[in-house]
């Protein structure tokens, strides 16, 4: 959806730009501040988001009732 999302509003940012009659240079110059924007604050949401886990251990999802929901799947599927 992020893609999509960018694309999106990508196409609607150089539209408008077109109608208010920036120069091609100043057009991609400002969708290209944009998309720099938009990845570093992407960035800068992932690097202080909480991690949880170690590296060396496989994933766990946890169901509402407190069950590994992935340890029991691998389990029936042996």
């Amino acid at each position: 959806i992020g893609v999509a999302l960018v694309q999106a509003g990508s196409g609607w940012l150089l539209e408008w730009a077109i109608a208010e009659q920036f120069s091609t240079i100043d057009r991609y110059r400002m969708l290209f501040i944009t998309l720099l924007t938009t990845m570093a604050i992407a960035t800068l949401i992932y690097c202080l988001s909480n991690r949880q886990g170690r590296a060396d251990e496989p994933v766990s999802i946890v169901s509402a009732h407190g069950e590994k929901a992935v340890s029991g799947i691998l389990r029936h599927l042996k």
